[in-house]
């Protein structure tokens, strides 16, 4: 599999027919993430004027981008689509990513973004703005999905697998953790229990201020790999 960079992005697009002759492209590749290739591509047209539109590309890479050696099956790319496309149906309007295309070839897909003038929650905490109606807005997106998916038998088997909520999770930190500090190591088995102890509904499984943008029109919530029942 191929890993794209910020200059194969456009011809690639181009070549699988994913734009039109008459738009000009802008990628960018979009940082702070360590499990996958993301980009944004902003489109609009060579005779001027504002974006058409714009959206985000993104690719799995087997190994991620951290100091120690770290791998997760890049299959991981389609249980992120899946848990979007249930998201779409039980979260608000606007407040999930709608996915535009998918490439199983190259293990990615392409969906839509939030508006360009965005902050993570996480840039305005440590900014020292805490809004009372941003979190309001995020306790009501995380309830929707989990009351949207309570004790569904459907969703149960489709997200049942917690292979990579494992693998990306509760092994990298919970376990390593426990490994690196051995005092700790019986409370950290205790947490790793627990999660498989209270199977309700659908988790984000990442749910942080990182995650979470916060724009004028709304919130949006992205990466949704680790979600699992």
């Amino acid at each position: 599999m191929q890993l794209l960079e910020v200059a194969d992005v456009e011809p690639y697009l181009r070549k699988a027919g994913r734009l039109s002759d008459d738009l000009a492209v802008r990628v960018e590749a979009l940082t702070g993430g360590v499990s996958n290739r993301v980009f944004r591509v902003t489109c609009w047209s060579y005779r001027g004027g504002p974006p058409r539109h714009e959206f985000v590309l993104k690719q799995s890479q087997p190994q991620l981008a951290t100091a120690d050696p770290w791998f997760c099956t890049v299959e991981r790319i389609w249980n992120e689509v899946a848990v979007l496309e249930v998201c779409q149906q039980v979260a608000p309007r606007g407040t999930t990513p709608r996915v535009l295309f998918v490439d199983r070839e190259r293990y990615l897909f392409a969906m839509s973004a939030a508006p360009a003038d965005h902050s993570t929650w996480k840039r305005q905490l440590l900014d020292g703005r805490a809004d009372r109606r941003t979190a309001r807005a995020c306790g009501k997106l995380m309830a929707a999905i989990h009351a949207g998916t309570w004790q569904s038998a459907e969703i149960r088997q489709r997200f049942g697998d917690r292979s990579i909520f494992d693998a990306l999770r509760l092994d990298p930190y919970y376990r390593t953790t426990g490994q690196r500090c051995p005092e700790a190591a019986s409370d950290f088995d205790r947490l790793i229990c627990s999660t498989a102890q209270h199977a309700f509904c659908l988790v984000h499984a990442d749910f942080s201020p990182k995650n979470l943008l916060v724009f004028s029109q709304g919130t949006m919530m992205v990466d949704f790999e680790t979600g699992h029942f």
